[in-house]
This record gives structure tokens, sequence and C-alpha cells, in this order.
């Protein structure tokens, strides 16, 4: 079970989270598939908007932690 400041630890495949910066709602989250995180993705690192359900990956744990910290894939996060 996830915690109130970790909610998603929990699931399997989990990196790392933040609250999301664009909305102050909800949060972002890295999921690694070669740990278990089943998506068909492009690449190893899925960065997923959990308030909008919009994901993205990335090739390098790296680059997805900059992706989320930009929340720039998802329309709805953007467009709010």
């Amino acid at each position: 079970m996830g915690t109130i400041r970790k909610p998603h630890n929990d699931i399997i495949g989990y990196c790392c989270e933040l609250r999301n910066r664009r909305t102050g709602i909800g949060y972002v989250v890295i999921y690694d598939r070669k740990k278990g995180f089943d998506c068909d993705a492009d690449y190893r690192f899925v960065i997923s908007c959990e308030t909008h359900g919009t994901m993205t990956s990335a090739p390098s744990e790296k680059k997805a932690r900059e992706i989320m910290k930009s929340v720039d894939f998802c329309e709805e996060c953007m467009n709010g």
C-alpha cells in the first residue's frame, strides 16, 4: 500500500513521483518496464500523468525525470 506522500510506490515498476507542478493536483510518476510495469511503450521508462492517464516514455531515467518535472507531454495539463 502506498503512503500519503508517495501513493504509487506499491505499484510494480515504480521508480519515483512528484506532485504535478502544472496543476498542483495529482501526481506524475515514473515506472520502469524492466521492473515489471506492463505498458506498450517505445522506451524503458514510462512517465505517467496520473490525473489524466496520459503516458509517454524515455530511454533513460535521467531523461524521464526531466520530462516528469515539466509535464509537457500531457496536453490536458498544458491547457489547464
